[in-house]
This record gives C-alpha cells, sequence and structure tokens, in this order.
C-alpha cells in the first residue's frame, strides 16, 4: 500500500511505476485536495491498471470529523491565557453576549456544547491548553484553563485543536468532504472499502 501525494493527479508516469513496482493498493488521503484531484488519481491508476494488465484497489482514507476553533474574537490585542483564566466558547457564530469574556472562541463542531456539563475537560492545541467547564451559559459554556504548557501563557488562536475527552457527544464519523467520497462520481464500481 503506497500512500499517493498530490502530484498523482498529474503525473501519470509516477503512478504506473508505482503499480508496476508492486504497488497494489492506492491509498488517498481525503483529508487533503478535493474531489477534482481524487478523480484525476483514480483514473491515472485505472489507466496504469489497463496498461500493465494488473489490480490496484484505491483505498478512500475519509478524514472524518475535527473540531478546531474556527473564530476567535477578544477584545486584547494579544489574547494569551494563563492558568486561572476564563473565556466563553460557543458555537453560534452571532454573540449577543460576551458574560463579561475578553475571549470567545467559536468551535468548529457546534452539536459538542450542549452536550458538555460542568467539569468536563477540554484539551485545546494537543492538550498545550487544559481547561474544564466551569458554567454554563445560554449560548455556550464558560471555560476555565486549568493549565497551560509555557509558564507565560499560550496564545489564543483559530484553527488550533479542540478535543473533549469526557464527552460522549454523539458525532456523524462522515464530515460532507467525507461523504462526497462516496460520490458516485468517481468511477462505477468505486466504494469506501477501495475495491473497484
Amino acid at each position: 500500500m503506497v500512500t499517493l501525494p498530490f502530484d498523482a493527479a498529474e503525473d501519470k508516469k509516477l503512478v504506473y511505476n508505482l503499480i508496476s513496482h508492486g504497488m497494489n493498493i492506492a491509498r488517498i488521503n481525503c483529508a487533503h485536495d478535493n474531489e477534482e484531484i481524487w478523480e484525476k488519481t483514480i483514473n491515472n491508476i485505472r489507466a496504469a491498471e489497463k496498461k500493465l494488465g494488473l489490480s490496484c484497489k484505491v483505498l478512500m482514507d475519509i478524514a472524518g470529523p475535527k473540531s478546531r476553533i474556527i473564530r476567535l474574537t477578544s477584545s486584547l490585542s494579544n489574547p494569551v491565557v494563563n492558568q486561572g483564566d476564563s473565556f466563553l466558547f460557543t458555537g453560534s457564530p452571532v454573540i449577543n453576549n460576551f458574560h463579561g469574556m475578553d475571549i470567545v472562541c467559536e468551535g468548529g463542531i457546534p452539536e459538542v456544547i450542549p452536550m458538555l456539563k460542568i467539569g468536563d475537560p477540554v484539551l485545546i492545541d494537543d492538550g498545550t491548553i487544559e481547561c474544564s467547564v466551569s458554567k454554563i451559559v445560554n449560548d455556550g459554556v464558560i471555560l476555565e484553563v486549568n493549565k497551560v504548557s509555557d509558564k507565560k501563557g499560550i496564545r489564543m488562536k483559530a484553527e488550533k485543536g479542540l478535543n473533549f475527552p469526557n464527552s460522549n457527544a454523539m458525532i456523524s464519523t462522515l464530515s460532507a468532504k467525507d461523504l462526497g467520497c462516496g460520490n458516485p462520481y468517481y468511477g462505477e464500481n468505486r466504494n469506501h472499502s477501495g475495491s473497484g
């Protein structure tokens, strides 16, 4: 099995050489690129199979849900958090009440937020910021910073990953982008198992 690079969409010879040297499963990482690139890559695989008289399965490795801070609003020019600080965490793009907080973070999977309970941990940026839910408000939760990996504090930014280790949130493992991987647009017999 070989994880194909972006180049496989344009470089037919690369795909041909990989199959001729033993690649029998081509992995396409759907966390990257888009439907057009994936289709071109699969077309190159199918063309090389025909020329070589060999078979190569296609494994579409879906990205799954990724919870991130998608928007950060702050009255601070440099929104750094330290142990003991608090901020509003919401799933709503429109906030009418900052609840006295200088920092507001909007999460990318809003359905998680109503499932959070007082005391639940929330980790930001692979745990460089460890928080817990200190209060539930009508448009989100107040998170208190329990620990940061740097004594000088950590700057809050959009696009940082979020993790909810104690949450039993029922989140679909298929994102809208993942569902695109199952589109018949990619070929007659292709499916998520990679056969075809």
